[in-house]
């Protein structure tokens, strides 16, 4: 199911801001997306949106619920909702921030019901808070889509935009395991160690990490010599501080597993302040993680060269924007959406040989 397809540490903390990292973290968090070919063809959904709004000249209106953004992803997701709209002279498109407040957000979707749109699409700061106002927005006949985090009650939405948490520990693994066997293809089981820098503060996120632990399950040679939890709230300066004991604890560490490329970025920069100083060897140490951004991907791209030890990202959310949309408008087919509420995003496998077809949508 899988495809393949300066300061790097202070550049990874101010795409991320702690008040919105929970958003950006779990936005590859329980979805079918559209890949980078398909990410701008809207012509099918500007057809569909021409109908729903009757053709009549009628606007459809529809409005955006953001929890935050402030962050890379997220701003990009307002910009492919944005273009998505303006092909289709007949969709109106609102747009709200939260500013990673979910009271502030109840209040955004309530607004929205009163001022009468279409359609809410909805990247949630907390989904159990707005379930409720959600629920008010389908009584009131307006079409709910929510993306990344999905309420327990499954009759506040529509459609549920997601990805499996698991599968994308999987492919995180599945990466590794291959470097593993490349770069020791005689290594006795047990030899090669791991270390995890994960984030356990959700049953959601646990799920991710929970797989990174299981890694000699994929792979008998890899052993998990140090697994780290995070905090949210002090969540880059842990990162930095545990991969700081990591590299003092096992120089000879191999493998770095992410939960997210922030932390990708802090194990990449510590390792090389310390490269010298601990003798490490580059060429025996990977970094694989899960998500993307324009600073991962320049990392990606220098471990071709040997200037990085970040070998491989799995990620989703190529696309989502234009899925939101896609959703909003009704331009999907209601037999493919799981339990008849949840579509699945598709999960890509990106390293240094398939890079190239990945970068003008992560670095646009």
């Amino acid at each position: 199911m899988f495809k393949e397809k300066s300061n790097l540490f202070k550049k990874a903390v101010a795409a991320i801001s702690i008040a919105g990292l929970t958003l950006s973290l779990t936005a590859c968090g329980n979805t079918a997306s559209s890949s980078p070919d398909t990410a701008s063809d809207t012509s099918a959904a500007s057809a569909d949106a021409s109908d729903t709004a009757g053709g009549s000249g009628e606007k459809y209106r529809i409005g955006l619920s953001m929890g935050t953004s402030n962050t890379e992803f997220c701003m990009k997701l307002m910009s492919e909702v944005e273009n998505a709209c303006a092909e289709n002279p007949d969709v109106e498109l609102t747009t709200l921030s939260a500013d990673s407040d979910a009271n502030t957000q109840v209040t955004n979707i309530d607004n929205l019901v009163t001022s009468g749109v279409d359609a809410i699409c909805i990247y949630p700061v907390d989904p159990e808070i707005c379930a409720d106002a959600m629920k008010r927005a389908r009584d009131a006949g307006i079409h709910v889509v929510i993306v990344d985090q999905m309420p327990s009650d499954t009759d506040s939405f529509d459609v549920g935009i997601s990805v499996s948490m698991h599968d994308l520990g999987a492919g995180v693994n599945e990466m590794a395991s291959d470097w593993i066997d490349a770069t020791f293809p005689d290594a006795a089981d047990g030899t090669v160690k791991v270390g995890v820098l994960g984030l356990w503060a959700t049953e959601q996120f646990a799920e991710r990490c929970d797989v990174f632990n299981e890694i000699a399950d994929y792979n008998a040679k890899a052993v998990v010599c140090e697994s780290y939890d995070h905090n949210i709230s002090n969540f880059a300066t842990e990162t930095a501080q545990n991969v700081e004991i990591l590299l003092q604890k096992h120089p000879d560490i191999n493998v770095i597993l992410c939960f997210t490329d922030t932390q990708a970025t802090i194990a990449e920069e510590a390792i090389q302040k310390n490269k010298d100083a601990m003798n490490l060897n580059l060429d025996e140490i990977a970094i694989f993680t899960v998500d993307h951004s324009t600073a991962s991907f320049e990392l990606l791209g220098r471990s071709a060269d040997g200037e990085s030890c970040l070998r491989g990202i799995v990620t989703t959310n190529l696309g989502v924007g234009q899925l939101l949309y896609d959703c909003a408008v009704k331009n999907y087919d209601p037999s493919e959406l799981v339990d008849g509420k949840i579509k699945y995003q598709e999960i890509y496998q990106i390293s240094t040989s398939n890079m190239d077809d990945y970068a003008q949508y992560i670095l646009n």
